[in-house]
């Protein structure tokens, strides 16, 4: 893929799109490390499972729904 010849709205979606999942994979990472210093082997285990059963759950959110509010609202004013 040639990512010179798409157009400027697709490389802009595409960019944000690319530096979003960045940010939550790191947010992931960080709560895995986090989650890493909790003493009790079993609390562990049950943050680590729910963390991950809650980024699963939710790797097919995007934000498209907040940009289509702002585009309304900027339409409106």
């Amino acid at each position: 893929l040639n990512f010179r010849h798409l157009p400027p709205d697709c490389w802009e979606s595409f960019c944000s799109q690319f530096l979003q999942r960045q940010r939550v994979l790191g947010i992931y990472r960080n709560m895995l490390r986090t989650i890493r210093q909790v003493p009790d082997e079993a609390d562990r285990k049950y943050l680590a499972d729910w963390a991950r059963a809650e980024f699963k759950r939710n790797k097919d959110a995007t934000n498209q729904v907040q940009r289509w509010e702002d585009c309304v609202f900027l339409s409106i004013t």
